[in-house]
């Protein structure tokens, strides 16, 4: 196993969906200062869902609740949370939790939530939001390696501006007479019989080749597409 894979496995062994849940609780409350209203109870709740795993599940209330700004909290307070915790039927799913906690999209990308949900933007709509986000990025990214648009493109390809029509010739002869005058003349040299794959001779400057094609293979009695094992005999 390599080292990048094993960091990875290390990574998806110390993720815990449960520590995030109770981290990303905390911050829903500090933003929306859940300590000071009457809706403190509702985060303290749902912070126990997710603790039910641990060993000393008061005392690791009560310091959350520090966390969320109640610092008048303390361990009885948190053994009733737990007690009305354990009556109230609990929200694993990430968008039944989100309408739990009332938390909106724009607040949950504020904040950077990623396992809790929310209740006006559904799952399948954040993931079209996520895809639209995604596609938007690689323009950007092809645009800044110089890609041009699409109708720009197809505006200036020589499929529109067709250069054959205004020199009056036919348009295999443009093609005929551009790779005559090119540095590169293409030969076609066939892989077996259907695959065809375009190859060039270099041509010098007084209008000879120098014998070899990219392939390294003696071209220089080639005028015509020719099979791969008639070049090998040559």
């Amino acid at each position: 196993m390599t080292r990048k894979k094993e960091r990875a496995s290390r990574s998806r062994k110390r993720f815990d969906l449960a520590t995030m849940r109770r981290r990303e609780i905390e911050a829903i409350a500090r933003h929306v200062g859940a300590a000071d209203s009457d809706d403190f109870e509702t985060y303290a709740i749902a912070w126990a869902w997710h603790a039910d795993k641990l060993k000393h599940r008061a005392w690791a209330l009560t310091e959350a609740a520090h966390k969320m700004g109640r610092k008048d909290f303390i361990e009885a307070d948190a053994a009733a949370i737990i007690n009305e915790a354990s009556k109230t039927p609990q929200r694993r799913d990430a968008d039944a939790l989100a309408r739990w906690l009332r938390l909106d999209y724009d607040t949950r990308c504020r904040l950077g939530i990623s396992t809790i949900g929310s209740h006006n933007v559904p799952k399948a709509g954040r993931a079209e939001i996520q895809k639209c986000r995604r596609r938007e990025a690689m323009k950007r990214l092809r645009r800044s390696r110089g890609a041009k648009p699409r109708e720009e493109y197809e505006a200036n390809s020589l499929s529109r501006t067709k250069p054959w029509a205004q020199l009056g010739m036919s348009r295999a002869k443009w093609y005929r007479v551009r790779c005559e005058t090119s540095p590169l003349t293409p030969v076609l040299l066939h892989k077996g019989s259907n695959e065809v794959v375009s190859e060039c001779v270099e041509r010098k400057e007084d209008g000879t080749s120098d014998g070899k094609g990219s392939l390294g293979v003696d071209t220089v009695s080639v005028s015509k597409s020719v099979g791969v094992s008639d070049l090998s005999a040559s």
